[in-house]
């Protein structure tokens, strides 16, 4: 079997908040920056996909999330578990959108401020 230049295979797979499956989407993400030498650990896609189920929008019949707080959330998450800079520069180009609000996230109807150190570069 050959295998082909996998640069050139791989699709850049979608990231918003209509898509169901935020795991799939970052696992793809995952693949991608590893080709890249950019690391997204299994731990952070489980904590995240564990933030979307305890923040979903109530009455949204479509499973919808903030992308914004998700994202300041990841920032935090990558931070804590001590990701490189290019590891975290490129897990913020995934998201697109700003990070949280005026300085502030949601999580479980808690208000979290958003550090600074170590977050993605906006």
């Amino acid at each position: 079997m050959i295998l082909k230049n996998s640069q050139t295979t791989l699709e850049t797979p979608s990231f918003s908040v209509a898509n169901a499956s935020l795991v799939y989407s970052l696992l793809k993400w995952k693949i991608i920056g590893l080709h890249s030498g950019k690391l997204i650990p299994d731990k952070l896609i489980s904590d995240l996909e564990n933030f979307v189920e305890r923040n979903l929008i109530v009455g949204d019949k479509k499973g919808s999330f903030c992308p914004r707080c998700l994202k300041a959330h990841a920032s935090k998450k990558a931070a804590e578990l001590g990701l490189d800079k290019d590891s975290v520069n490129f897990l913020g180009k995934i998201f697109k959108c700003e990070e949280g609000h005026n300085g502030y996230y949601l999580d479980s109807g808690e208000v979290v401020k958003i550090e600074l150190k170590g977050g993605f570069s906006n």
